[in-house]
This record gives structure tokens, C-alpha cells and sequence, in this order.
């Protein structure tokens, strides 16, 4: 096990990553020193091991110090190999055995969101007609209103007017001012709900996947036929479980207010 010493240096060394990484123009020993509140001789050791390292190198001119390349080199390659299915199946799985409801994952693409994957429970016979690979519109849905939510203004609108607006059901939301009421509530409660907007009888609870510049990446959704989505269920049990899921993947994925 590390001792001690070793676990602070690892911690006085990312206090010195984290503040050049706020300073683009650089800086010096002195600020550097008095910004992490350390010594300038154990500030220099530790900026001479990272300059060794290739992760900070310091001007000639200004004597300033600043990051390199390297970080985004390590975290690009970290990215290359980052699979969000990879990341989010585990809580799918979980998600389906305790609720034996389907568990939908998506991807938001333009103004649509596509379905990659899908978990059904053994445990109910009725089965959700979604699939793989289908796509399906953002306002009319759980996992599109969840995503669309968290989007600026100016792009809500933008996907209202490149959808066709269709009354799938009775209670399809299909005045634009009515839907923004709806996403503020989404945004201020932190999840969303189909109750029967976009086919009969099938209701969902969905919740955003924030990645790590922390805007909505993806969503999940519990679905079910309205009979087994009442409200009391859907309060203390189905919204708590979705919410610590989407809460962990958001973490995986760098989500800075998740990490």
C-alpha cells in the first residue's frame, strides 16, 4: 500500500495540473506556489518530474509553466475506447431484473433519439414493440423529452421546427408553448414521463445521461403497459432507481456534477 507521503505528492501534483489547466497563458513558481499553498522548492520538485514526464513544459521568456498536449493525448485515447454501452449495461441489467419492466437505452441523433439497446424482463409476457435501431421523435417521448430538457433554448426550438408534429395519441403534447412547460418541469424535477404519448397504453419514466462537458448524451427509460405504471410505483420505485442509474453512468462519463 502507498504510504502517506506518496498519496500527498499524487495529490499535490493534480493540485498543480488543475491550476494550470485554469491558467492558458501560464505561470510562474511564485503563483504556482501560492495557489496551491505549498513551498516553492516542493512545487519545483514536482513541476521538474512532470516536465520530465512531458506533461508541462515552462517558457523560456517568462520562465511560466503550462500544460502540454500529453492530458489530452492520455484522455483522447481513453475516449477512443470509451463505449457507453459498455458503461450503461450493467445498470440496464439491474435495472430490468428489479423492476421486471423493459429498459431502453438512446442516443440522441439530430431531432431524433435511436434506440442501441434494449432490455426485456423473462418475467412479464407482454412485451414493448420497440427494437434496436429504431428511431423515434424527441417530443413524444420519454427518453427524447429527458434529453431535450437539459438542451439551450435556441435548440428546443430548432428540433420542434425540424419535427413533424404528429398527434400520436389523445395526449400527445403538440403546442410548442405547452411543451416548453413540460421540459422546464423535466429540467426542474430532474426526469421525464410518457404517459401515453406516443402509443396507447404504454407509459415510461426516462432520465439524461450527462457527459463530461455536462450536457444531455443519451437517456433511459423504464417502460410498461399503463396497468403496471401507476403513480405510487412510479414515485418510490421506478423514478429513485432510474435516477441513481443515470446518476452513475453520468459519473463514468465524466460528468463533472456526477463525478
Amino acid at each position: 500500500m502507498a504510504d502517506n507521503s506518496s498519496v500527498q505528492s499524487v495529490e499535490r501534483t493534480f493540485d498543480i495540473i488543475e491550476n494550470l489547466s485554469s491558467a492558458p497563458q501560464g505561470l510562474t513558481l511564485l503563483e504556482l506556489s501560492s495557489d496551491v499553498g505549498l513551498p516553492k522548492s516542493t512545487v519545483h520538485r514536482l513541476l521538474s518530474t512532470l516536465t520530465g514526464r512531458g506533461y508541462i513544459t515552462q517558457d523560456p521568456e517568462s520562465k511560466k509553466y503550462l500544460l502540454t498536449l500529453k492530458l489530452f493525448e492520455v484522455s483522447s485515447r481513453s475516449l477512443a475506447g470509451f463505449d457507453i454501452l459498455s458503461a450503461a449495461r450493467p445498470y440496464l441489467q439491474h435495472l430490468s431484473m428489479i423492476t421486471n419492466e423493459a429498459v431502453h437505452l438512446v442516443v440522441r441523433e439530430g431531432h431524433e433519439v435511436v434506440y442501441i439497446y434494449k432490455e426485456d424482463s423473462s418475467k412479464n409476457t407482454v412485451r414493448m414493440a420497440s427494437h434496436i435501431g429504431l428511431h423515434n421523435p424527441m417530443y413524444c417521448t420519454g427518453v427524447g423529452k429527458a434529453i431535450m430538457a437539459y438542451l439551450p433554448r435556441s435548440e428546443q426550438e430548432q428540433i420542434w421546427k425540424a419535427t413533424e408534429i404528429i398527434p400520436y395519441t389523445v395526449k400527445t403534447i403538440t403546442d410548442y408553448e405547452l411543451m416548453l412547460k413540460e421540459l422546464d418541469h423535466i429540467k426542474e424535477c430532474g426526469y421525464a414521463i410518457d404517459d401515453e404519448e406516443h402509443e396507447n397504453d404504454v407509459c415510461c419514466a426516462a432520465c439524461p445521461i450527462f457527459d463530461y462537458t455536462n450536457m444531455p448524451y443519451a437517456a433511459i427509460s423504464i417502460s410498461a403497459p399503463r396497468s403496471r405504471m401507476d403513480n405510487d410505483r412510479m414515485e418510490h420505485r421506478i423514478i429513485p432507481e432510474l435516477l441513481t442509474a443515470t446518476r452513475r453512468i453520468s459519473g463514468i462519463m465524466g460528468c463533472p456534477e456526477h463525478s
